[in-house]
């Protein structure tokens, strides 16, 4: 399949979900003793759901689904999306 890819007759994705969350936290930080580094924050501790897509051989913008939860509704709009981009 990746050697259809490379000849450009098929298309092949990596895919994953990532749940980050939408906050900073310092668990390391380089400062000199004694002084205190300001960090800007976010509010609220929410989660960001994505799934996402990028093509295995040429890495271009990655296809991407920004979700409340990621499930299988939400993998198959991703899935839509790659169909779309390769009829």
């Amino acid at each position: 399949m990746l050697a259809q890819a490379e000849a450009g007759t098929a298309a092949v994705y990596f895919a994953d979900a990532a749940h980050p969350t939408h906050n900073t936290r310092a668990t390391h930080v380089w400062t000199a003793t004694g002084q205190q580094r300001p960090m800007l924050t976010v509010s609220g501790r929410e989660r960001v759901n994505l799934n996402a897509a990028l093509n295995a051989v040429v890495a271009t913008e990655p296809y991407l689904d920004e979700t409340d939860c990621v499930n299988a509704q939400s993998t198959r709009r991703l899935y839509e999306q790659l169909l779309e981009a390769h009829p």
